[in-house]
């Protein structure tokens, strides 16, 4: 294998891998745009004060960090389908590019 092979294949991965999480969230984007959101955002409003009670209840028993953690999997879950697809998409294809470019890094040829 020489560098420049592996490094075009980083390359080649990282465009190809971020359009089709582009276009997979443009795809749905554009699907849920016709849907109301008026609805959502009240509910979203009530729940927030619900919300700080029971953060202050687990940050005594738990802490802060152990907060972060609930608030982070409460939003990959509020997220579509589409959005968590998008983003897996997105963090698999940094991956692999970094790993091409690392490998190219390491070769001498």
């Amino acid at each position: 294998m020489n560098r420049s092979r592996v490094s075009l294949t980083g390359f080649v991965l990282l465009v190809l891998g971020l359009a089709t999480a582009e276009g997979i969230y443009w795809v749905g984007d554009q699907t849920a745009s016709a849907k109301s959101q008026d609805s959502e955002e009240l509910a979203k409003m009530m729940q927030l004060e619900n919300q700080r009670k029971e953060d202050r209840e687990i940050e005594t028993g738990f802490g802060k960090v152990y907060v972060t953690v609930i608030h982070g999997e409460q939003w990959w879950n509020a997220l579509p389908g589409y959005k968590q697809t998008a983003f897996v998409i997105v963090a698999m294809t940094l991956l692999a590019a970094a790993a091409c470019f690392i490998l190219a890094a390491q070769l001498r040829v």
